[in-house]
């Protein structure tokens, strides 16, 4: 408290920091300076719902913000880009608290894969093989982690923007690696999920004990008791739907490792296999996160051919686009 003479008083200033409901930022350049006067939208599709400018510390806030999927798309200055170019939010409740950052660089975004496989030790070096096929790929960064006896930890996940994630062979620990990994995408982290992947769900019939918590938030569901099957197959050209996901892709075939899933009712499928069976499909959760499956074994090696590394540079760009977890 401080008492003065109503004559010569002086007002007190106090900071104050909203964390009530809404959707809020900050932007900063790539040192971590806060930028004033960035012009932010929120958007749905291509309509402005709300828009602002950040403030001296480089903050934006949008209150009273109706239940939605929504787009946050900040505005850059000058010749810099914003990373992630935008993010996907939803708001679920009046009591929704959303916060989405941005940094801005001279430099295209970065995106940082994390390549995750397990199951049988004499297959760990599939995971070298899948990350050649992100060989040269412009700001893309990537590194691989096979399962021996450790999960990779929350804190290494997070440093991520995108974890494609597949297996070749059951194990035992697939569920504690699928708790972690979903903790990971609560916290802004986007997921691909590969074949074998399905051979590992709870729904397989194979015995494995599954994936965890990860299951109830992954695109497809394993069919038919297998989650993949070992007959030849061909890209149906004429289910493409236009999407990132799905650009240049014009021919792929495969001599088995694939296929045999089911689409979940909430799964958008852009591409499937000419037996019907998803080929590719995705979800974007309620924070923003990109979840992309896609029913082919990524160490395929001459086993799949036509536009295979097209497919995979796709989903790793479409879902880092997102950004990860928000630091």
């Amino acid at each position: 408290m401080r008492v003065q003479d109503s004559s010569i008083a002086t007002p007190v200033a106090l900071g104050v920091r909203y964390t009530g409901p809404g959707v809020r930022g900050r932007i900063t350049n790539s040192t971590g300076t806060p930028l004033a006067n960035v012009a932010v939208a929120l958007m749905q599709g291509n309509s402005i719902i709300r828009s602002g400018t950040t403030e001296t510390d480089g903050t934006y806030l949008f209150v009273g913000v109706a239940n939605g999927l929504y787009q946050v798309l900040p505005t850059p200055p000058g010749t810099q880009v914003v990373c992630p170019a935008l993010r996907n939010v939803n708001v679920s409740s009046a009591t929704s608290s959303i916060i989405a950052d941005f940094s801005t660089q001279t430099t295209a975004c970065q995106i940082d894969l994390l390549i995750v496989s397990g199951g049988d030790l004499a297959f760990a070096g599939d995971t070298t093989t899948v990350k050649a096929l992100f060989s040269g790929v412009p700001n893309l960064t990537t590194r691989a982690f096979f399962f021996l006896n450790n999960t990779p930890g929350l804190n290494v996940l997070s440093q991520y923007d995108v974890v494609l994630l597949f297996a070749n062979g059951l194990f035992n620990q697939s569920a504690a690696l699928g708790d972690e990994i979903e903790d990971y995408v609560q916290l802004g982290g986007n997921v691909i999920t590969a074949t074998f992947y399905w051979q590992n769900r709870s729904d397989s019939g194979l015995g494995s004990p599954g994936w965890g918590s990860l299951e109830a938030i992954d695109p497809f569901t394993s069919f038919s008791g297998t989650g993949q099957t070992y007959t030849a197959s061909s890209l149906n050209v004429s289910s493409i739907v236009a999407h990132p996901l799905t650009t240049g892709l014009a021919t792929l075939t495969s001599t088995g490792f694939r296929g045999s899933v089911t689409a979940k009712a909430a799964t958008s499928v852009v591409a499937r296999w000419s037996d019907n069976s998803p080929l590719v499909g995705y979800q974007v959760l309620p924070q923003g996160s990109r979840m992309v499956a896609v029913s082919l074994f990524p160490a395929s090696g001459a086993a799949a051919t036509g536009d295979v590394t097209t497919l995979w540079r796709n989903a790793v760009n479409w879902a880092g686009a997102a950004g990860g977890p928000i630091p």
